[in-house]
């Protein structure tokens, strides 16, 4: 193999050309440059195909490539098949600016099949984007990422660490676990106050509309004990008295739930089926205590029906 250094002066700079010319080339680890068409070539078949290799004096190596633009889109790394190259590729994207940090950024581009293309098979995801500025974006396709890490998407990791004004680091979950302690700890403090003979009853009517205006009534009176009861057990005790009055009653199941902030009585009945939930006035009631209104009602034409507690109940906390 023979070379030629040359001096190009149609190029801006001064550049050094390498031309070729192959006698009885067999090498393995085959590179070729190709003057011809500008373009470097790798024998097919080699073992190894391109080594860059310079340990001499202690220096630090370097490879550059020089394919970007000031203030446009920058230049591409293509990562493709070599059946086929034009499709199906993988691109590092260079940007660069003066003044924009924006437009100052490195994106790493993955072929998505999923994606819709014209050319078709060239789809690509913009799944990772480093700026100048130490912004660091995951999966924002077409977007900029506002903080040093932004994760477009659920995380999963095993796990976080946070610095306090200490400078203390502390793992999540540890976070979570003390923060556990803490509401089992304010369960034993915090709950509904019922007070025999004041708010120790619950009174629910529910009652199915039939043919020819009459009604099948189905009352349930509930007792509660006179203590302070969690969320909880106020349900189990609740529910427990249902099922002794009869959870079901012509073909309407009767329950008491909690979501959120709010009590609720739920119904399930099949879509013929037209009733009625009220809340019981009583000067003992429990309703109030549980954030229903005495007299509050709700009708269902037929299926299913919640009646939902008006207000949140009124919790208590000792000190």
């Amino acid at each position: 193999m023979r070379y030629r250094l040359y001096h190009d002066p149609s190029t801006i700079n001064a550049t050094t050309v390498l031309t070729d010319t192959l006698d009885a080339y067999s090498q393995d680890a085959a590179v070729s440059i190709n003057s011809e068409d500008n373009d470097i070539q790798f024998k097919a078949g080699s073992t190894t195909r391109l080594q860059m290799h310079n340990c001499s004096n202690n220096t630090q190596d370097r490879v550059d490539f020089n394919i970007g633009k000031l203030q446009s889109d920058g230049g591409e790394i293509r990562l493709g098949l070599g059946s086929n190259p034009g499709i199906r590729y993988h691109s590092i994207i260079t940007k660069h600016s003066r003044n924009n940090v924006n437009r100052s950024a490195i994106e790493f581009l993955i072929h998505d099949p999923t994606i819709t293309s014209d050319p078709v098979q060239t789809g690509q995801r913009d799944v990772l984007k480093l700026l100048s500025d130490g912004r660091c974006g995951i999966n924002h396709d077409g977007g900029l990422p506002t903080e040093p890490l932004d994760v477009n998407g659920t995380v999963k990791c095993a796990e976080l660490k946070f610095e306090d004004v200490d400078g203390v680091t502390t793992s999540l979950s540890s976070v979570i676990s003390d923060l556990l302690l803490r509401v089992a700890e304010l369960e034993d403090r915090f709950g509904i106050d019922i007070t025999t003979g004041v708010n120790d009853t619950l009174e629910l009517l529910v009652v199915r509309a039939s043919s020819g205006n009459t009604f099948a009534s189905v009352p349930c009176t509930i007792v509660l004990a006179g203590q302070r009861h969690t969320t909880d057990e106020m349900l189990t005790a609740i529910n427990a008295a249902i099922v002794t009055a009869g959870s079901v009653q012509n073909a309407i199941t009767t329950t008491m739930a909690f979501s959120g902030d709010r009590f609720i009585v739920r119904c399930t009945a099949g879509a013929s089926v037209a009733f009625s939930i009220e809340i019981l006035a009583s000067s003992d009631s429990a309703a109030e205590s549980i954030g229903f209104e005495q007299g509050q009602i709700l009708s269902s034409g037929g299926g299913d029906l919640s009646l939902l507690a008006t207000n949140t109940a009124l919790f208590a906390l000792t000190s």
